[in-house]
């Protein structure tokens, strides 16, 4: 193995670590970013079912409701706000879950 060769390897080896170091660099950030997606969808859909169960139980969880959400104070408004996070669930939801919360 001539000089040239030995040099031509350590900068083959060294190319190598620096991509390697950029794709983990890129993998990493796109998990984060994904990560982040999935902790809002979860926060979305906790409050969904939070508001579903406020709602089917509206006489039982008006109190804890008004302390809450003081802004809710009757169950049209809490309708309503349930169809709002209905309707932003479009941004976030694939369809399947859409349509099965319909």
């Amino acid at each position: 193995m001539t000089a040239s060769e030995i040099i031509s390897l350590i900068g083959l080896i060294g190319i190598g670590g620096l991509l390697k170091s950029l794709f983990d660099l890129f993998i990493g950030r796109r998990k984060i970013k994904s990560e982040k997606k999935q902790e809002f969808k979860e926060t979305r859909y906790k409050a969904i079912i939070l508001l579903c169960h406020a709602y089917v139980n509206y006489e039982s969880e008006e109190m804890a409701l008004i302390i809450q959400r003081p802004d809710i104070k009757s169950r049209e408004v809490l309708f309503n706000e349930l169809r709002a996070e209905w309707i932003n669930m479009v941004l976030y939801s694939s369809d399947k879950v859409i349509l099965a919360m319909k």
